[in-house]
C-alpha cells in the first residue's frame, strides 16, 4: 500500500517539475518576443524619421529656389513646421558660409571659438591645434597639437583621421572635446562651407565672437 502513494508523489513532483520547466521556457519566449518586438519598433520609428527628414528636405529645395521673393525661404534659421501623416517636421534653414568650417578654418579662429565657449587660453590653442593635426594628412604635429605617434605614446586607442571631417560631430573623438563641449559650439560649426573664413552677414553670434580682436 505504500508503493502506490510514493509512486503518486514522484509523479506529482515530475508535474511540478515539467510545469516549472514550461513556464521558464514561457518567461524566455515572452521576454525574446519583446525584445524583438521593441527592436522592431525602434526599426521601424527609426526608418519612419529617416523618412520625414528626407521629406523635409525635399519640401525645402524648392521653396529656397522659389523666384517669388514672397514665398521664398531664406536661410535665416527661421523653423518652418510641415505636417505629414505620420508625424511632422521641424525644419530650419541655415547658411553654412555663416559658420566655422572644421576642415578649413585657420587654428586662431578655432581657437577663438572655443574661448567664446569658455575654454581658457591655452587649452583653447591645444584643440585647434589638435584639430588641425587630425584634419591634415601628414605626421608633423603642430605646437600643441598631436599627431598619431603622440596618441600612441599617451596610450589612447584613438585613430587620427588625417583627413576632413566628415562631420562636426567626429571632433568628440579627439582628445579635450567631449559631447558637453561639443554642444556647446555645435551651431557655430559646420564642414561644408569649405571656406577659411565666415561671412559676417549670415554667421550666429558665437561664429562671430569667434573672430580674432572681436568683442
Amino acid at each position: 500500500m505504500v508503493r502506490p502513494a510514493r509512486n503518486r508523489g514522484v509523479a506529482l513532483i515530475a508535474v511540478l517539475w515539467f510545469a516549472l520547466l514550461l513556464a521558464v521556457i514561457a518567461g524566455s519566449l515572452l521576454t525574446t518576443t519583446r525584445s524583438e518586438l521593441r527592436l522592431t519598433r525602434n526599426l521601424v520609428d527609426s526608418a519612419q524619421a529617416d523618412a520625414l527628414a528626407e521629406g523635409g528636405i525635399f519640401f525645402a529645395i524648392p521653396r529656397l529656389l522659389d523666384r517669388d521673393a514672397e514665398t521664398r525661404w531664406t536661410a535665416d534659421g527661421a523653423t518652418h513646421r510641415l505636417e505629414l501623416n505620420a508625424g511632422h517636421v521641424e525644419i530650419a534653414v541655415h547658411d553654412a558660409t555663416g559658420r566655422i568650417d572644421l576642415n578649413a578654418a585657420p587654428p586662431d579662429l578655432l581657437a577663438g571659438l572655443f574661448r567664446a565657449v569658455g575654454v581658457d587660453q591655452d587649452q583653447a590653442e591645444v584643440l585647434a591645434a589638435r584639430i588641425a593635426d587630425w584634419r591634415d594628412r601628414d605626421e608633423d604635429a603642430a605646437p600643441g597639437g598631436a599627431e598619431q605617434a603622440d596618441y600612441d605614446r599617451a596610450g589612447l586607442s584613438v585613430r587620427v583621421g588625417n583627413g576632413p571631417f566628415a562631420t562636426p560631430g567626429e571632433i568628440v573623438r579627439i582628445p579635450g572635446i567631449d559631447m558637453i563641449l561639443y554642444t556647446a559650439i555645435e551651431g557655430a560649426v559646420t564642414v561644408w562651407s569649405r571656406q577659411r573664413g565666415v561671412d559676417p552677414v549670415a554667421a550666429p553670434r558665437l561664429a562671430l565672437l569667434a573672430l580674432p580682436g572681436m568683442s
